[in-house]
């Protein structure tokens, strides 16, 4: 056996150059007057291979070629080439082939070939030999924008004295005689062979003769055992030069399970730096930057900093990043090509996800399949192909033995949500919002957590959605209350309609948000919608901005998506029923109701059109049909008809007008009949859209807030879980809604958290059927608040079934899994006004609790006790006549950010975003219950333009300033008004 230290085979030159001869031969291709890389020789296409010169082409060359397009991100280096001769088999078969003269020795090769369809499939070869081909990979395929030139990486060894580079296409026939083969860059860098490599997933020496030093052997074992920190320090200690236990730390860096691999990268860069003259060093330094530069590039995922810093955006840095990742993974003894895969393939995998490409899933499986090979023990590598994993733990049952099954499911679900939510808001949420998607992408997850705001009462949920909002306001993505740039609905009505209807209620009165649902208000009536020819009001465009609408063709036209961003003005109406709010809710409700029931322009008469073209009024849209607008699915029938009939619902909901509930009447008597419609019909005949259109599922929040029992037979069969459970009692209905939840949560969760690359992807299934049970609110994605209890101080602990609802009643289950008795409070929304008696009960019936001559009104928060680990009912009744309130009223408010200590002063701004002037209203500063001062606001207008309204008054404390004070409007509570929750703040002064 060879007893050798391992640093003498770094220095060991036999038969090659010596170190001092050493250095990189690196060629840009392209046109004599375009710019040239940095380092670089410009070689044109008349540059012909000649011995006094030393590189050149000994091939044909047919001129200078440019990328289809100019890929900057990688500099001058992959904008241009040459391109071979192509067209006919005798050119694509000879191909392209530079010659290079340099000295024996080992080097690694970057070869740059173009972009573009009709060069996917090239081939190198070096001296004769296979070398490199370019991959079919799937971001080339997709054939986007800015699809980048491959740039191909191998290693080289040369005994003689040149490399001959030859580039040809793959295949035969007419794909094989059209390629272009063309070349962009050719660079060739000394370089030392790897020592180490991978075998049945242990770390050996490629020379298995070597005879190691014994920390070695030590920190070998120790790798083989994935002890990666006792691994690292033995590497340390081992008497080996330092290139060589940079290779080591690099070794143990590049396994895919090591926890500190980036510390450990760092490190092992340290260790190189330290030898500035060995050219092989510094392309080993570089090699490093390089899966560095890549990975940095990934892990910026989509923050809105990450823009700033590499100046590109997302698409750019990870064509980016996919091109050095391969660089590294390209070459089979680099210790961090496995981690370089890692990265690709979670790439190609939420692509996947994102665009449901099955070709992504193909190149994320191809990647993880070879993985698997050497990292079977690996978790995640065996979930992202397709194994299941489930994710337990026994605070999701405990204390479940006594409670009923509906209740320990209901828990199960909640609890498991939330640790999904938890993990966005402690683990990834920066504090201006962002999920690290950008807005566009992260707000679209709220959609999902309405649970944890309304039934958990959740703090870091509520914190997280309104730094969410505050962070998309205060974005130069917004401007008057929607999207700076107008562009089509889906995209920028998200990032408004995602993220601020909701806290109209999970901050029930806070003036900002009801302000800036007016904003947006205002932007419907002066920007998006006019009067077609008909005299309806429709909007004028589908693609719709805060200052402009796009009212070219295809665009101009009103689409049911259209009706997402109207969702912030359908919830200031309910909030305060403002009758500019009220009226473009309904006004083009009706629009839509008269657009259903009309039969023109090829549109049978009780559809939905898909779209309405303005001013014309047709209801065949842009497209050859009523059906297809030709803007994609999303935007065709059926896609979004079922946004037009939660809309008419909410306005029937607000409003009371019965007129809107027409459509889904309509929809529900044709639905009792529908076997009688042929499953055949012609394609967009009346018969087959309804056929496509209809579903009980899609009305049961129609028989949820009407109590129409009329369709009770058809929603018994296919209503929404929660809908079929009230009819039939049957409880498995709701076990499993909330086992629904439980697995999408329970199997692979990693998949909703740290492997979450498109954040919009993040859906936490069964969130409306949780909902449904907490609170009785039945909408979808809160297109409309229609609780009839909200919840606050529960906790996940905590169970509750709304059993009934009605503007008189409200029973309620709950079950308290905690051990001691506990004080919860309701907020109750759908009650009347008037005094109600409520009482709690055992179910041994035994009054557990008895409140009398309650005074409700919307938005009442009433405490209760729930006593420990028992099955309790709630029964809220109407005990008096109801107490009928102004239509219209005022609704004085502050919220904490109103409030302003400036030196010995404080200043407080107050807001009326009722619909009703406030002809006098005292304010009054407390400290503790300490009177401060008292100010008067004579004649605090209505905001009835949509245009906020307030007034400032001051209180000068004097350098007695206490730690804490209290604001509190209408102290004598003498106003009536909308809601007294947003007339008391308490802040810290210091």
């Amino acid at each position: 056996m060879q007893i050798l230290i391992l640093f003498i085979a770094f220095v060991s030159t036999a038969g090659f150059a010596s170190a001092s001869e050493l250095k990189n031969y690196l060629f840009d291709m392209g046109a004599a007057d375009s710019k040239v890389a940095s380092g670089y020789i410009r070689v044109t296409p008349g540059d012909v291979y000649t011995a006094e010169r030393g590189y050149g082409f000994t091939s044909r060359v047919s001129g200078a070629v440019e990328a289809a397009e100019a890929f900057s991100y990688f500099g001058a280096l992959l904008t241009d080439g040459v391109g071979g001769r192509y067209g006919r088999r005798d050119y694509a078969r000879e191909g392209l082939v530079f010659r290079v003269d340099v000295p024996a020795g080992y080097y690694m090769a970057e070869i740059g070939v173009p972009d573009g369809p009709d060069a996917r499939s090239l081939q190198v070869y070096v001296n004769g030999v296979f070398a490199a081909r370019t991959r079919d990979d799937p971001m080339r395929q997709r054939g986007w924008d800015q699809t980048p030139p491959a740039l191909l990486r191998f290693p080289v060894s040369v005994s003689g004295d040149s490399v001959l580079i030859r580039i040809e296409g793959v295949g035969s026939g007419k794909l094989y005689e059209s390629q272009r083969v063309g070349l962009m860059s050719v660079a060739l860098r000394p370089s030392y062979p790897h020592l180490f490599q991978r075998v049945g997933g242990r770390l050996e020496p490629v020379d298995p003769d070597v005879v190691l030093d014994p920390n070695l052997q030590q920190g070998l074992a120790r790798y083989d055992g994935r002890d990666f920190e006792g691994a690292a320090s033995a590497f340390r200690k081992a008497d080996v030069a330092p290139s060589v236990k940079a290779e080591l730390l690099l070794w143990t860096a590049g396994h895919v399970s090591c926890p500190n691999h980036r510390a450990l990268i760092e490190e092992a860069l340290g260790v190189l730096k330290r030898d500035s003259v060995d050219v092989r060093i510094q392309n080993r330094v570089r090699d490093v930057l390089t899966y560095l530069e890549g990975l940095d590039r990934v892990e910026a995922r989509n923050w809105s900093w990450a823009r700033e810093k590499f100046g590109m955006g997302q698409g750019g840095r990870l064509w980016y990043a996919q091109v050095h990742l391969r660089l590294v993974a390209s070459d089979p003894g680099e210790p961090l090509r496995f981690r370089a895969l890692y990265a690709l393939g979670k790439v190609y995998f939420g692509y996947f996800m994102e665009l449901h490409d099955v070709r992504f899933l193909e190149a994320s499986d191809e990647i993880f399949l070879e993985l698997r090979e050497g990292f079977l023990e690996d978790q995640m590598i065996r979930m992202y192909l397709g194994e299941r994993f489930a994710y337990d733990d026994p605070k999701y049952i405990e204390g479940a033995e006594d409670a009923p099954v509906w209740a320990a499911k209901q828990r199960e679900a909640l609890k498991r949500m939330l640790d999904v939510i938890h993990y966005w808001t402690d683990e990834r949420q920066a504090e201006n919002g962002e999920m690290g998607g950008h807005y566009e992408d992260d707000c679209e997850m709220f959609r999902h957590w309405q649970p944890a705001l309304f039934a958990a009462d959740d703090a870091r949920a509520i914190r997280a959605i309104r730094r969410m909002a505050d962070g998309v306001w205060d974005s130069d993505l917004i401007a008057d209350g929607y999207s700076k740039r107008a562009y089509d609905v889906e995209h920028s009505s998200e990032l408004i309609s995602d993220t601020h209807p909701i806290l109209l209620a999970a901050e029930y009165g806070n003036p900002e948000y009801v302000e800036r649902a007016m904003a947006t208000a205002r932007v419907m009536r002066d920007v998006w919608i006019g009067k077609t020819e008909r005299g309806n009001l429709h909007f004028k465009s589908m693609r719709i901005g805060a200052h402009e609408v796009d009212e070219r063709a295809p665009y101009n036209v009103d689409l049911p998506y259209n009706a997402r961003a109207v969702k912030p003005i359908r919830w200031l109406a309910w909030y305060n029923r403002h009758p500019e709010a009220v009226r473009l809710i309904s006004e083009w409700g009706k629009s839509w109701v008269e657009a259903i029931a009309r039969e023109a322009d090829g549109k049978p008469a009780g559809v939905i059109p898909a779209a309405i073209t303005f001013p014309e009024n047709k209801l065949s849209g842009p497209g050859d049909t009523w059906y297809d607008t030709g803007m994609g699915w999303l935007y065709s029938f059926p896609s979004a008809s079922g946004m037009i009939y939660d809309h008419l619902l909410a306005v029937w909901w607000i409003t009371g007008n019965e007129a809107f509930l027409q459509s889904h009447r309509d929809g529900l008597a044709i639905l009792e009949n529908l076997d009688d419609l042929p499953a055949d019909a012609e394609v967009g005949s009346r018969a087959w859209a309804l056929r496509r259109v209809l579903d009980p599922g899609r009305f049961s929040s129609y028989r949820l807030l009407t109590g129409d029992a009329r369709y009770d037979a058809l929603f018994r069969e296919g209503g929404s879980s929660y809908l079929r459970w009230r009819l039939t009692g049957d409880v498995s209905y709701l076990i499993s809604g909330c086992e629904h939840s439980i697995n999408s949560m329970r199997i692979n969760r990693p998949f909703l958290t740290s492997e979450v690359y498109f954040t919009d992807r993040v859906f936490v299934r069964g969130a409306e059927h949780l909902l449904a049970m907490y609170t009785g609110d039945v909408t979808r994605a809160g297109d409309f608040p229609s609780f009839a209890v909200t919840w606050k101080n529960t906790g996940a602990d905590f169970a509750a079934l709304v059993t009934e609802s009605s503007d008189r009643v409200l029973r309620v289950l709950v079950y308290n899994f905690e051990a001691e008795e506990k004080i919860v409070g309701m907020r109750l929304w759908r009650l009347k006004d008037g005094v109600y008696s409520v009482v709690g009960k055992g179910m041994g019936q035994a009054d557990v609790f008895r409140r009398d001559g309650v005074r409700v009104r919307r938005g009442t928060e009433v405490e209760v006790d729930l006593s420990p680990r028992q099955l309790m009912r709630i029964s809220i009744d109407l005990t008096g006549e109801v107490q009928e309130v102004a239509e219209y009223l005022p609704d004085a408010g502050i919220s904490a950010r109103d409030v302003v200590v400036d030196g010995d002063s404080v200043r407080v701004t107050v807001h009326n975003i009722g619909t009703v002037d406030v002809e006098s209203l005292t304010v009054a500063l407390y400290d503790g219950e300490k009177a401060l001062g008292r100010r008067v606001i004579q004649n605090l207008e209505a905001p009835l333009d949509l245009l906020p309204r307030t007034k400032q008054v001051a209180f000068s404390i004097g350098s007695d300033m206490p730690d804490v004070v209290t604001v509190v409007l209408d102290p004598e509570e003498k106003l009536e008004e909308i809601t007294r929750v947003n007339n008391r703040v308490t802040v810290a002064v210091k």
